[in-house]
């Protein structure tokens, strides 16, 4: 719920390390598009029928099955799935050129398109790309077959993209690059 006696929902949701899937229902419509910038997964105003409460419910569960279960190519980490426009969009990870991390939204560019989506680098992208990428700074991760080119303090990829590495990353970007060799 939106109002709860101590902090709000939305404050809770905001506070979380990691987003749970989650829907608001609540007697507040004037918060839903802040509760939508937090990617919660449906807004129900009350008071609230059974029939959208299921559909509600569905919604969630559908979500719940394309991002982390059963689809074979999600388990190889060939495709990543993410939540882009109001759909989830199936992205291969061979056509990424690299992911630039934007505050609360990630965006993922590919040779023919640029995906911006509700995620963050950390809580999520980070954790279920396939090897074969790596982070090189707070921002930025680059799948290492896309990299051309390397100094002790940038990237350059394929496409001539140069990207600096982060003092944070920086030895853990010039192994794995030295190992590529």
């Amino acid at each position: 719920d939106i109002q709860m006696p101590v902090m709000s929902g939305i404050d809770v949701l905001k506070r979380l390390p990691q987003k749970p899937m989650c829907i608001f229902i609540t007697a507040n419509p004037e918060y839903a598009v802040k509760a939508y910038e937090l990617d919660v997964i449906d807004y129900l105003v009350k008071p609230v029928s059974f029939e959208r409460f299921k559909k509600s419910v569905e919604k969630a569960g559908e979500y719940y099955h394309y991002k982390i279960k059963d689809s074979k190519a999600i388990a190889d980490k060939r495709y990543l799935m993410v939540k882009a426009d109001y759909k989830i969009a199936l992205i291969d990870t061979a056509d990424i050129s690299f992911i630039e991390g934007c505050g609360e939204y990630v965006k993922i560019v590919t040779a023919v398109k640029t995906i911006l989506a509700l995620d963050s680098l950390t809580n999520y992208i980070e954790t279920v790309l396939p090897d074969g990428f790596i982070r090189i700074h707070k921002s930025f991760i680059v799948p290492l077959a896309k990299i051309s080119a390397f100094t002790s303090t940038s990237v350059t990829l394929k496409n001539k993209m140069e990207f600096t590495i982060g003092r944070t990353y920086k030895e853990e970007v010039m192994n794995a690059l030295k190992k590529g060799q």
